[in-house]
């Protein structure tokens, strides 16, 4: 496990970062995950003794939803908790941001992103759920952002402030 992870805004020349994109993903995954590479409002990116390690790509969607539209490790660094360090980063991040939930959908046979968004307690969850939560026009809009494609399942994590947990509702994402 890495102890000295830090924690970056990739800022302006992302292009620098491409490769970490190419050593995990092909196709149209490795396509689009370029595209939202240079696309995207924010992207964060995980130092490890000053060497680009992996990065994460967030979205936001209206006032109260993020989404995790990639993490992506280095080869030389799987393993050794950088994933994980970068979903806790963004994690907290939305949390403070006031996000409500956030959402990522992750490819069915990727065991290694499952395993690390279960871990911190994302479910899974679809389109049916959106729709009773908010209503059939909003979440055709929420789904329609998030490009959750065949073969991908919707994951879910309820962040909750702790003043909503000492009034009994469940529990609270420890933003440390």
């Amino acid at each position: 496990m890495v102890s000295d992870v830090n924690i970056v805004d990739a800022g302006v020349d992302r292009r620098r970062y491409e490769w970490i994109l190419e050593e995990g993903f092909s196709g149209l995954y490795l396509w689009h995950a370029r595209r939202t590479l240079h696309s995207a409002e924010l992207v964060m990116v995980a130092l490890v003794e000053g060497e680009p390690a992996g990065l994460v790509i967030p979205k936001r969607i209206g006032s109260d939803i993020g989404y995790v539209y990639y993490i992506a490790v280095a080869k030389r660094f799987r393993g050794m908790g950088v994933g994980g360090v970068l979903l806790d980063h963004i994690l907290r991040f939305f949390f403070e941001e006031g996000r409500r939930e956030v959402y990522a959908s992750i490819e069915d046979d990727n065991t290694e992103s499952i395993r690390l968004f279960t871990s911190r307690g994302f479910i899974p969850t679809g389109f049916e759920e959106l729709r009773r939560k908010y209503g059939g026009m909003r979440a055709t809009k929420i789904y329609a952002e998030m490009l959750v494609v065949s073969g991908e399942t919707l994951y879910v994590l309820e962040l909750i402030r702790k003043e909503e947990v000492e009034r009994g509702r469940g529990d609270s994402y420890s933003a440390t």
